[in-house]
């Protein structure tokens, strides 16, 4: 009945209710070359990170909970529930700075920052790319508190607070390689010699 109601509701006043916020699909690239991590989400619809209610709780948000030494549960502390956690990647915490701020998870702020949420101290930020209804930002492992690209975490995503769904996850980071790196000259390389050879013959035909 309250899913009939809601749509009737909708319908006597003309404006389609918004759908819930949902992750249809996401990804961590670990890449060690740069000692980075590149994190993905797909919504379902495009978020609104700058919205807040009268409480101050942004209409849609997410956060990563990362624990570098990977395993599950994600959750396992023995001082407190997140204890084992290194940092927590707060997507809620965008409509104060429009970016990505990494928080310690363990302990709790002393200085109470705005926006802590009762986390740890600040890390670091990030900024991120929001194209239509898919995110993404690149974090430097060390902001995470993560130093071999190796490491578990939960993406949970929130409306107005309230979560709406998670999901677990674990990297497996590539190999590093100086490959990729000696390709990338040798393309320039081979881009300059040709460049330099068009130049050759125009200069001829001039």
């Amino acid at each position: 009945m309250a899913v009939i109601a809601s749509v009737l509701v909708g319908l006597s006043y003309g404006v389609p209710a918004e759908a819930a916020l949902l992750v249809l699909s996401q990804s961590a690239e670990v890449n060690l070359n740069s000692n980075s991590v590149h994190f993905q989400i797909e919504f379902n619809r495009a978020p609104d990170f700058f919205k807040t209610d009268e409480y101050g709780r942004q209409a849609d948000s997410f956060q990563y909970y990362v624990d570098a030494d990977g395993g599950f549960p994600i959750f396992r502390g023995t001082d407190s529930y997140y204890s084992n956690l290194e940092s927590i990647i707060r997507g809620d915490e965008i409509h104060l700075g429009g970016d990505v701020r990494i928080r310690n998870a363990w302990p709790p702020d002393p200085d109470k920052s705005v926006g802590w949420g009762g986390w740890g101290s600040t890390r670091g930020s990030v900024p991120y790319t929001l194209s239509g209804n898919a995110l993404s930002l690149l974090v430097p492992l060390q902001l995470i508190g993560d130093s071999d690209g190796k490491f578990s975490y939960r993406l949970e995503w929130y409306e107005y607070g309230a979560m709406d769904g998670y999901t677990d996850a674990e990297t497996v980071p590539e190999p590093v390689t100086v490959f990729g790196s000696f390709m990338a000259l040798g393309g320039l390389a081979a881009f300059q010699r040709k460049n330099k050879q068009l130049k050759g013959l125009r200069s001829r035909f001039r």
